[in-house]
């Protein structure tokens, strides 16, 4: 399966969940990871979540979730920056289901 391209934007400082429907996956057999960072070649990512307890991703049958705190959307400054969402199945193997750019923007209420 080739990854889906999907770019949003998120505002700096608050909190966001986007659900998605995925058809023909029981997403809850998996494992997932969300990495954004500034640039696919950065070695390390700036905010990254998982599907454990208070990760951010909650998996299920043919939906999934993102939730970013106003924490997480805080550390990233105004700006463009590139993501990719992995599952994993029981055997480890991995599919990158979908990658783009998240564009956060300022923070003009204080």
């Amino acid at each position: 399966m080739l990854a889906g391209t999907l770019d949003f934007t998120i505002p700096k400082d608050t909190d966001q969940t986007l659900s998605f429907t995925i058809s023909g996956y029981d997403l809850r057999t998996y494992t997932a990871k969300l990495q954004i960072r500034k640039s696919f070649n950065d070695a390390s990512p700036i905010v990254s979540l998982t599907q454990a307890t208070g990760g951010g991703i909650v998996l299920g049958n043919g939906t999934f979730s993102w939730t970013f705190t106003n924490t997480q959307t805080n550390a990233l400054s105004a700006g463009v920056y590139v993501y990719s969402f992995k599952i994993y199945n029981a055997s480890g193997e991995k599919t990158r289901l979908i990658e783009g750019k998240i564009t956060v923007t300022a923070e003009p209420t204080r």
